[in-house]
């Protein structure tokens, strides 16, 4: 596969939740590279995909939820924060990327653009 979706090394912003990375798989098909990450605890809602010169940042929160009318006496899940860079090449559409989160896994969709794809080349014959 080629290296049209590489991980950087950034180091993420200051926050005040701890900073995890999740688990990806990155897929390729013909016309797209489809991004699987694992980030159980996030919401659609407090999930964050950006693109920016040619990078994508996918970052998400996990909430604390307390039970009402209880006290907390011990913590071993604390909230945290998911992030995940990327550096995209120019063989991707950064126009047409489409995300889906379910249950935990976020599927980030990336175009191929149309001179990365593979195209058959007609052949005449010479007169």
């Amino acid at each position: 596969m080629n290296n049209i979706a590489t991980q950087t090394n950034q180091q993420p912003a200051q926050v005040d939740l701890p900073v995890v990375l999740p688990a990806v798989n990155l897929y390729e098909r013909e016309h797209e590279v489809v991004i699987v990450a694992d980030m159980p605890g996030v919401s659609d809602k407090s999930v964050d995909l950006t693109v920016e010169q040619q990078t994508l940042t996918i970052s998400g929160k996990v909430e604390a939820t307390e039970p009402a009318g209880y006290e907390l006496r011990y913590r071993e899940f604390a909230p945290v924060e998911y992030r995940r860079v990327f550096s995209l090449t120019s063989d991707l559409d950064a126009d047409s990327i489409k995300a889906v989160m379910k249950n935990g896994v976020l599927t980030v969709t990336l175009a191929k653009s149309e001179r990365a794809r593979p195209r058959k080349i007609a052949v005449s014959t010479a007169s």
